[in-house]
Protein backbone atom coordinates (compact mmCIF):
# COMPACT_ATOMS: atom_id res chain seq x y z
CA UNK A 1 0.00 0.00 0.00
CA UNK A 2 2.89 2.26 0.86
CA UNK A 3 4.68 1.89 -2.08
CA UNK A 4 0.88 2.68 -4.17
CA UNK A 5 0.83 6.04 -2.15
CA UNK A 6 4.61 7.10 -3.12
CA UNK A 7 3.81 6.42 -6.61
CA UNK A 8 1.23 8.20 -6.88
CA UNK A 9 2.44 11.17 -5.46
CA UNK A 10 5.28 11.06 -7.80
CA UNK A 11 2.89 10.45 -11.40
CA UNK A 12 1.03 13.84 -9.47
CA UNK A 13 4.09 15.76 -9.16
CA UNK A 14 5.79 15.01 -12.67
CA UNK A 15 4.01 17.59 -14.64
CA UNK A 16 5.23 19.86 -12.78
CA UNK A 17 8.42 18.93 -12.75
CA UNK A 18 8.53 18.96 -16.99
CA UNK A 19 7.70 22.92 -16.76
CA UNK A 20 10.62 25.31 -15.95
CA UNK A 21 9.77 27.72 -13.28
CA UNK A 22 8.40 31.59 -14.71
CA UNK A 23 11.00 34.34 -13.83
CA UNK A 24 10.56 36.81 -11.35
CA UNK A 25 8.91 39.41 -13.08
CA UNK A 26 10.87 42.43 -11.38
CA UNK A 27 13.84 40.63 -11.98
CA UNK A 28 12.74 40.12 -15.89
CA UNK A 29 11.47 43.64 -16.72
CA UNK A 30 14.72 45.27 -14.57
CA UNK A 31 17.12 43.14 -16.74
CA UNK A 32 15.42 44.20 -19.75
CA UNK A 33 16.46 47.64 -19.17
CA UNK A 34 20.59 46.29 -19.70
CA UNK A 35 19.24 44.31 -23.01
CA UNK A 36 20.95 47.11 -25.31
CA UNK A 37 24.05 45.33 -24.54
CA UNK A 38 23.51 42.21 -25.88
CA UNK A 39 25.83 41.08 -28.41
CA UNK A 40 29.47 40.80 -30.40
CA UNK A 41 30.97 44.49 -30.25
CA UNK A 42 34.47 45.54 -31.46
CA UNK A 43 36.43 48.30 -31.70
CA UNK A 44 39.03 51.04 -30.59
CA UNK A 45 39.62 52.82 -26.99
CA UNK A 46 42.33 54.66 -24.79
CA UNK A 47 43.53 54.81 -21.27
CA UNK A 48 45.45 56.84 -19.58
CA UNK A 49 46.58 56.08 -15.48
CA UNK A 50 49.21 59.04 -15.37
CA UNK A 51 51.52 61.18 -17.43
CA UNK A 52 52.30 60.51 -20.89
CA UNK A 53 50.25 59.72 -23.95
CA UNK A 54 47.56 57.52 -23.83
CA UNK A 55 47.38 53.85 -24.63
CA UNK A 56 45.29 52.76 -27.17
CA UNK A 57 43.90 49.37 -27.85
CA UNK A 58 41.46 47.27 -29.51
CA UNK A 59 38.47 45.91 -27.79
CA UNK A 60 35.71 43.26 -27.94
CA UNK A 61 33.42 42.72 -26.58
CA UNK A 62 30.87 39.96 -25.58
CA UNK A 63 27.52 40.21 -23.93
CA UNK A 64 25.36 37.11 -24.04
CA UNK A 65 21.97 37.05 -22.08
CA UNK A 66 21.65 33.60 -19.52
CA UNK A 67 18.64 32.04 -17.54
CA UNK A 68 16.26 33.93 -20.02
CA UNK A 69 17.55 36.77 -19.68
CA UNK A 70 17.79 36.76 -15.99
CA UNK A 71 21.78 37.52 -16.52
CA UNK A 72 23.89 39.34 -18.63
CA UNK A 73 27.64 37.28 -19.14
CA UNK A 74 29.98 40.19 -20.16
CA UNK A 75 33.33 39.43 -21.29
CA UNK A 76 35.80 41.64 -22.74
CA UNK A 77 39.59 41.46 -24.46
CA UNK A 78 41.72 44.24 -25.21
CA UNK A 79 44.67 43.83 -27.32
CA UNK A 80 47.61 46.45 -27.44
CA UNK A 81 50.07 46.63 -30.39
CA UNK A 82 51.17 43.40 -31.71
CA UNK A 83 48.31 41.89 -30.33
CA UNK A 84 49.61 42.14 -26.56
CA UNK A 85 46.83 41.04 -23.89
CA UNK A 86 46.46 44.78 -21.92
CA UNK A 87 42.66 43.67 -20.77
CA UNK A 88 40.54 40.52 -20.15
CA UNK A 89 37.46 40.45 -17.99
CA UNK A 90 34.38 38.45 -17.27
CA UNK A 91 31.30 39.85 -15.47
CA UNK A 92 28.37 38.62 -14.56
CA UNK A 93 25.42 41.48 -14.06
CA UNK A 94 21.90 40.52 -12.66
CA UNK A 95 19.36 42.04 -10.65
CA UNK A 96 17.77 40.83 -7.22
CA UNK A 97 13.81 41.36 -6.68
CA UNK A 98 13.93 41.66 -2.97
CA UNK A 99 16.41 44.48 -2.69
CA UNK A 100 15.55 46.23 -6.03
CA UNK A 101 19.21 46.29 -6.40
CA UNK A 102 21.38 45.18 -9.69
CA UNK A 103 25.09 43.09 -8.81
CA UNK A 104 27.63 43.54 -11.15
CA UNK A 105 30.30 40.75 -10.13
CA UNK A 106 33.77 41.62 -12.41
CA UNK A 107 36.54 39.05 -13.17
CA UNK A 108 39.98 39.59 -14.30
CA UNK A 109 42.15 37.46 -16.93
CA UNK A 110 44.53 37.89 -13.33
CA UNK A 111 42.42 36.26 -10.94
CA UNK A 112 41.38 38.95 -9.12
CA UNK A 113 37.22 40.08 -8.85
CA UNK A 114 35.43 42.73 -7.69
CA UNK A 115 31.56 43.44 -6.92
CA UNK A 116 30.78 46.71 -7.92
CA UNK A 117 27.24 48.70 -7.36
CA UNK A 118 25.72 49.05 -10.82
CA UNK A 119 22.62 50.51 -12.56
CA UNK A 120 20.32 50.07 -15.80
CA UNK A 121 18.52 52.71 -16.39
CA UNK A 122 17.81 55.81 -19.07
CA UNK A 123 19.92 53.89 -21.66
CA UNK A 124 23.04 53.89 -19.70
CA UNK A 125 24.24 51.04 -17.49
CA UNK A 126 26.49 52.46 -14.62
CA UNK A 127 28.94 50.41 -12.82
CA UNK A 128 30.97 51.64 -9.72
CA UNK A 129 33.46 50.89 -6.98
CA UNK A 130 35.80 51.85 -4.46
CA UNK A 131 39.44 52.12 -5.30
CA UNK A 132 40.74 52.85 -1.79
CA UNK A 133 39.71 56.89 -1.31
CA UNK A 134 38.79 56.97 -4.97
CA UNK A 135 35.72 55.63 -6.72
CA UNK A 136 36.22 54.19 -10.22
CA UNK A 137 32.70 54.50 -11.97
CA UNK A 138 32.52 53.64 -15.85
CA UNK A 139 29.28 54.50 -18.06
CA UNK A 140 27.89 52.78 -21.45
CA UNK A 141 25.68 53.88 -23.43
CA UNK A 142 24.85 53.95 -27.24
CA UNK A 143 25.94 57.13 -28.90
CA UNK A 144 23.63 58.49 -32.00
CA UNK A 145 25.24 55.94 -34.42
CA UNK A 146 24.46 52.60 -32.72
CA UNK A 147 27.86 52.43 -31.18
CA UNK A 148 29.03 51.61 -27.46
CA UNK A 149 30.18 54.36 -26.10
CA UNK A 150 32.16 53.87 -22.41
CA UNK A 151 33.84 56.40 -20.32
CA UNK A 152 36.06 55.59 -17.28
CA UNK A 153 36.03 58.13 -14.83
CA UNK A 154 38.20 58.58 -11.46
CA UNK A 155 37.12 60.94 -8.33
CA UNK A 156 38.33 61.59 -4.76
CA UNK A 157 35.49 63.28 -3.80
CA UNK A 158 32.04 62.06 -6.14
CA UNK A 159 31.72 65.64 -7.52
CA UNK A 160 34.73 66.25 -9.62
CA UNK A 161 35.52 63.49 -12.54
CA UNK A 162 38.57 62.67 -14.22
CA UNK A 163 38.23 60.76 -17.29
CA UNK A 164 41.00 58.07 -17.55
CA UNK A 165 39.20 55.54 -20.14
CA UNK A 166 36.98 55.97 -23.26
CA UNK A 167 36.19 53.15 -25.87
CA UNK A 168 33.77 53.28 -29.00
CA UNK A 169 32.73 49.61 -30.45
CA UNK A 170 30.28 49.19 -33.24
CA UNK A 171 28.46 45.85 -33.19
CA UNK A 172 29.42 43.10 -34.68
CA UNK A 173 26.78 40.48 -34.24
CA UNK A 174 24.35 38.72 -32.01
CA UNK A 175 26.78 35.39 -31.35
CA UNK A 176 28.73 33.48 -28.58
CA UNK A 177 31.18 34.71 -26.44
CA UNK A 178 35.10 34.81 -27.21
CA UNK A 179 37.56 32.70 -25.57
CA UNK A 180 40.73 33.54 -24.71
Amino acid sequence: MRLRVIATAVFLAAPGWAQAPAAPPAQTEAMKSCSFLAGRWAGEGWMSFGPGEPRKFHETESVTPKLDGLLLEIEGLGTGDGGKVVHSALAILSFDGQTKQYHFRAYDGMGHFTDADASCKDGAMIWSMAIGPRTMRYTIKLNQKGQWFEVGEMSADSRQWQKFFEMTLDKAGEGQAHSR
